[in-house]
């Protein structure tokens, strides 16, 4: 095993379905679950984590809302992985993150680099993460989260009182104060006076289709200036063909996002 490849969901995704394609058709076809059933096939020496954690804004059918903010919710992920980690410290790690996934990851990195002295157990995400592939991470900000605030504000009024995950969706406002933080402290980061080739590596992928399940947002959830860095010197770039929501469920091998996905992640592997 030469590196760990980690996947973190997105707002109100889950660790599995998240990355599964269900086919038409119900339970009478399989689904296709890529980074197991697709990855392992075509790279075998690499271990592969899911990592889940509470991204709905309420689950009203059972009372009980989330009461976590973007940092809580980093220091457990750095917590939990790291834990993970306890027995291969220094392999190298790639995060594969959707949406709101990859703004816990750029988060981690930030609190795990502020671990400089005394935790080494911490400081080893960071030091040892080789690459990120976001998949519609809101960098500045995300449309549809208006739409999150609204089923919010409605799960709110319901038994178990306002969900401090209305906390998060504010968050992701447009040119929010812990988008900015997070956007400026990760590119400081970035910026650290070493070889490009040494620096955190970056593929963004990108939405090509508009969320057209929903009339009033037909255009795309995050739009292309948000989800990208535009920093060529370690950033790469191409456009799923597939909204916000499928743009990380893939059905078979030839799918081009998958393409995409597996050309970078080989070649990531390579300089490793």
């Amino acid at each position: 095993i030469i590196a760990d490849v980690c996947f973190v969901h997105g707002l109100g995704g889950h660790p599995r379905k998240t990355w599964q394609h269900d086919p038409a058709g119900g339970k009478k076809k399989r689904p296709c679950y890529w980074p197991f059933d697709l990855l392992p096939r075509d790279i075998d020496n690499i271990r592969i984590m899911t990592y889940g954690y509470d991204s709905s804004p309420s689950h009203w059918y059972k009372g009980k809302t989330t009461q976590m903010t973007i940092d809580q919710h980093t220091q457990t992920m750095l917590q939990r992985i790291s834990n993970a980690r306890a027995s291969c410290k220094r392999r190298p790690i790639i995060f594969f993150a959707h949406s709101l996934g990859g703004i816990l990851v750029k988060n981690m990195i930030i609190l795990s680099a502020k671990y400089k002295l005394g935790n080494l157990q911490f400081q080893d995400i960071g030091q040892s993460c080789h690459a990120i592939v976001f998949f519609g991470t809101p960098h500045r900000g995300a449309g549809a989260v208006e739409l999150g605030m609204m089923v919010a504000n409605v799960i709110g009024a319901l038994p178990g009182g306002p969900s401090v995950y209305k906390d998060i969706l504010r968050s992701l406002q447009p040119d929010s104060e812990k988008l900015i933080s997070i956007l400026t402290d990760f590119n400081d980061i970035m910026e650290e006076n070493i070889p490009a080739p040494d620096k955190i590596q970056i593929y963004s992928f990108q939405e090509g289709q508009g969320y057209s399940r929903i009339t009033t947002l037909d255009h795309k959830v995050v739009p292309d200036g948000s989800s990208i860095f535009n920093r060529r010197a370690f950033e790469q770039s191409s456009h799923v063909p597939a909204n916000h929501m499928d743009m990380c469920r893939f059905k078979t091998a030839t799918d081009s996002g998958y393409s995409d996905l597996k050309a970078a992640l080989t070649g990531y592997l390579v300089a490793i």
